[in-house]
């Protein structure tokens, strides 16, 4: 039996060379873990006929949460992200409102959590650098919503995880 020196976690799109790579991981003593990429629900719009309207609010938001994630750690007024997706504030919100069901921020303050939960996990950062990773400059306030959403700190998260035992993720979306 050989001792497990590191676990590797392996996120995949694709099933070819998964195989190959893992017996050559397990044989040098590594763990290994396959998973599939968390599907980011609201790029799975039903297109029932609603028109171009409805049509045009999803790609403005898709765009938007796009955006969003790329930009992760910066900071934006509804204003700046509006202008930089082709809409007004109203609209924004709106559509925002009308096709997740939630507010443009309350969205990233979630896409931030969960970025923050899969490096806690996954990564040897810090917690404060994965503080500074999802937007937030002071590691109180990082903490404070981390428990928030997950009622639970990012330091015992951390400690769960090298425990290998893993939380669920309650955050919903419509």
């Amino acid at each position: 039996m050989t001792q497990t020196l590191k676990k590797v976690v392996i996120l995949s799109l694709e099933e070819g060379g998964i195989q190959e790579s893992t017996k050559l991981l397990e044989a040098n003593g590594f763990e290994v873990e396959i998973r599939q990429p968390r599907k980011r629900e609201w790029l799975s719009y039903s297109h029932s006929g609603m028109g171009g309207e409805r049509e045009r609010e999803q790609a403005v938001v898709e765009r938007a949460c796009l955006f969003l994630l790329s930009h992760l750690s910066d900071k934006f007024t509804l204003d700046e992200i509006a202008q930089e997706v082709g809409s007004n504030r109203s609209q924004l919100a709106a559509y925002f409102k009308g096709c997740l069901n939630t507010g443009v921020f309350e969205w990233l303050r979630k896409q931030r959590m969960l970025t923050a939960k899969t490096l806690l996990i996954e990564s040897n950062l810090t917690v404060q650098q994965i503080g500074f990773e999802v937007g937030y400059e002071n590691q109180a306030n990082f903490a404070s919503a981390y428990k928030k959403q997950f009622n639970l700190s990012p330091t015992a998260q951390r400690l769960l995880a090298n425990q290998n035992i893993l939380t669920p993720s309650i955050i919903e979306f419509t």
